[in-house]
């Protein structure tokens, strides 16, 4: 019981980096802080709605409605609100649970073993990593705001072609032709980042594999029967770990996609750069 109480408060990972500390106490006083303001937030609104509840306007339907209104549109929040936070709960559980069963792993492995299975999650972060990141250039695409070095290829490109100094047909179809040459360059550059990173990721697969097999065979060549169901484990973790690394990508991306849009709503015609679209 005494190593129990002994034993750290172990944090998910985004509260590490949101505390920007590794220090469980630090954590710990974080979050009370973090929630003493969602506190004060809470009451600041509830002063505007009471502000706001003073200056009632009588064109408003009857109470009545407005409070069956009102309290539907509080059960479908609430609903929405308790959906969420178990979602994120239910996230951080499985990274605590997901981190518990790599120290007890970790326990049992040799100083070697250790090397091949930090080469390993090495290997899945990078992959991983990868493969946001070429989600990422996906949901540039499709909401149509390429990177910049990406765009920045419009003012390279014009400003080495010839621009005709009267401004009639002739412009127009030498125009729309420069900008054909630009969207083709364009797109061949967004190919050969596609190609990149399918080729990183699929190296990195491989590599994977291979570390994992030479990672079992230290095992299996054993033959002992505590020793494979460990492996058993081991591969059992990694494959958790890299699923629950996928999903939380998916929720990422939705996210990154808003701030896509919302950054391309406030783009200026000025800043006009010719699209891959067709």
């Amino acid at each position: 019981q005494q190593q129990q109480q002994q034993q750290p408060e172990v944090w998910p990972s985004e509260v590490y980096r949101m505390a920007k500390t590794n220090e469980p106490d630090l954590c710990k006083q974080y979050i009370v802080e973090y929630l003493n303001e969602i506190k004060i937030h809470l009451d600041l609104c509830r002063i505007k709605l009471n502000t706001q509840a003073q200056s009632w306007i009588s064109t408003l339907p009857s109470l009545e409605i407005l409070d069956d209104n009102l309290k539907q549109y509080v059960r479908l929040q609430n609903k929405h609100l308790s959906t969420t936070i178990d979602k994120q709960l239910a996230r951080y559980k499985n990274v605590l649970e997901e981190k518990k069963v790599l120290q007890q792993i970790s326990f049992y492995l040799t100083p070697n073993d250790q090397v091949l299975m930090d080469e390993l999650i090495n290997l899945q972060q990078i992959q991983i990593q990868l493969l946001e990141e070429f989600n990422m250039l996906e949901q540039r695409i499709i909401c149509k705001i390429l990177p910049p070095n990406v765009d920045s290829l419009d003012h390279l490109i014009q400003s080495h072609l010839y621009t005709p100094l009267v401004h009639d047909t002739t412009s127009i179809e030498f125009k729309i032709q420069s900008d054909r040459i630009i969207q083709q360059i364009k797109r061949t550059w967004l190919n050969i980042y596609y190609k990149a990173y399918e080729m990183k990721i699929q190296e990195y697969e491989k590599q994977y594999k291979e570390n994992l097999h030479m990672f079992q065979l230290r095992f299996e060549c054993k033959n002992n029967i505590d020793r494979i169901f460990r492996l058993n484990s081991i591969k059992t973790y990694l494959k958790n770990r890299k699923q629950r690394m996928i999903e939380q990508i998916c929720i990422n991306m939705s996210g990154y996609r808003k701030k896509l849009l919302n950054y391309r709503k406030r783009l200026s015609k000025a800043k006009k750069t010719i699209d891959v679209s067709p």
